[in-house]
């Protein structure tokens, strides 16, 4: 059955006595709540009897309401809920944000809260939500100041140096090359980023591929926070430096038209009958006239003949190449040379030559032969007793002890004393095997000969 709303027909009090606070159910309390556009709950005043008319006014707009949708147990003709609209919106939705757009049409900023105020507050009077002071960010700290040093280092390459940046939630270094007066972060407009480093201990930096002979500045910024939230806490001032030139790239050699190199004259040295041989190879260059022997005190040799050198023969060209050196320093050491050369108005010119040899001259009182001498290594007392056959004489210097020691020889002992044939050693170590050699030295015109040695001999250290 449908019934017909008679509010019209209700009695209206028209004057009001008494401020009467109007009593409205909870449920309808909430449907009428309006939106933020409409402003918060309002009370309504009247007489005691306005106030009962209101109320049965009331009823009677929620009974016509009730019988006009349909049942409130029951489904309407879409067996649908009756509190469901065909779209899928309940009817207390639309009441809830105002009678000129539904829930989907209410901006968010308007949208009321749980407590039936709006989300962000009355607009006229400026007042502001707790949720809007949430989303402001917080006020960035003052970025630090930390120094800055450039140089130049090896190859022209730039080295920069700055202080630590003691700051909480550090996250990456930047270094920043600039071609014009000043670099920033962020870049400008001829700001290049050479490098990001994310360890906050590391303050030094070389620039490796700096432009040469340019004036470029740098600068070093310090980041702190995570991902949108960083900032610059730290920065040193712009540093300016010029770099070197750069080395221009050397001139090509001039070609020379490639002339065949005749091979070194080869040279062979001996003592023969206590006189110094000197055989050589043929000079096969064009235009030689004589081979220069040449002799020097130390390995170098030259010719024309320079300090300490000594020429030993001149020899035409198809005569033998060999010659004989009967004036070297008896018992001295001797280099030889041969040079090929032509004689001209200006001088010599040497074609070719040979490598320098060198060779000692014999003695004019020859060293005797060697003498064979026996030797005798005991152990005594963690050491080792090392006996020799004597070998002195006229020419005796001294003797020689040398110690083998797996591959290694040393001299562990020289003894002056031709009658001493006895000596102790006691720098070995138990469970050791040595080996041991004695040698009689002499000197002959000043250079030291060998007058008797023995065999090697081992012992092990017991």
């Amino acid at each position: 059955m449908k019934r017909t709303s008679n509010h019209d027909q209700l009695p209206v009090e028209a004057d009001v006595e008494a401020d009467v606070e109007v009593w409205q159910p909870a449920e309808l309390d909430d449907r009428i709540r309006p939106s933020g556009r409409r402003g918060y709950r309002s009370r309504v005043t009247a007489s005691v009897p306005g106030a009962v008319a209101g109320v049965f006014l009331v009823c009677a707009l929620a009974l016509g309401a009730t019988v006009g949708a349909t049942d409130s147990t029951g489904p309407d003709s879409n067996d649908k809920p009756a509190a469901e609209t065909t779209d899928g919106k309940t009817a207390n939705d639309g009441l809830a944000y105002g009678g000129d757009y539904g829930t989907d049409q209410v901006p968010d900023a308007e949208r009321p809260g749980d407590d039936g105020k709006p989300v962000d507050g009355d607009a006229s009077d400026g007042a502001t939500t707790e949720s809007k002071s949430e989303s402001e960010p917080a006020p960035v700290p003052e970025a630090k100041a930390i120094d800055l040093k450039v140089a130049l280092g090896d190859g022209g390459r730039v080295r920069l140096d700055w202080s630590a940046c003691e700051v909480d939630g550090f996250a990456a270094w930047r270094v920043v090359r600039s071609t014009d007066a000043g670099a920033t972060f962020p870049l400008g407009e001829h700001d290049s980023l050479i490098v990001a480093l994310e360890d906050q201990g590391v303050t030094a930096y070389t620039d490796t591929s700096a432009p040469k002979g340019k004036k470029l500045w740098y600068a070093v910024v310090g980041l702190a926070g995570e991902g949108d939230a960083r900032y610059i806490a730290c920065k040193s001032p712009s540093r300016a430096i010029a770099t070197p030139e750069p080395t221009p790239p050397a001139p090509k050699p001039t070609e020379k038209p490639l002339v065949a190199t005749p091979p070194a004259l080869g040279l062979t040295l001996a003592v023969k009958e206590g006189v110094i041989y000197i055989d050589f190879t043929e000079c096969k260059v064009d235009g030689a006239d004589y081979y220069k022997v040449v002799r020097s005190s130390d390995s170098t040799v030259k010719w024309p003949a320079g300090e300490g050198d000594t020429l030993v023969a001149a020899i035409e060209m198809g005569d033998k190449t060999a010659a004989w050196d009967k004036s070297a320093p008896a018992g001295k050491k001797a280099w030889y040379r041969v040079f090929c050369v032509r004689h001209t108005e200006d001088g010599y010119k040497v074609l070719n030559s040979s490598p320098v040899r060198s060779i000692t001259a014999p003695a004019e009182n020859p060293a005797p032969e060697p003498k064979a001498m026996w030797i005798e290594v005991t152990t005594e007392g963690g050491h080792v007793v090392v006996k020799w056959e004597g070998c002195g004489g006229e020419l005796f210097s001294h003797y020689r002890l040398l110690r083998k020691t797996g591959e290694s020889t040393t001299v562990v002992a020289e003894i002056e004393n031709a009658g001493t044939t006895t000596w102790v050693d006691e720098s070995v170590e138990v469970g050791g095997t040595y080996k041991y050699l004695v040698q009689s030295k002499g000197v002959i015109e000043g250079s030291y000969v060998l007058l008797g040695s023995t065999d090697w001999a081992a012992v092990t250290v017991e």
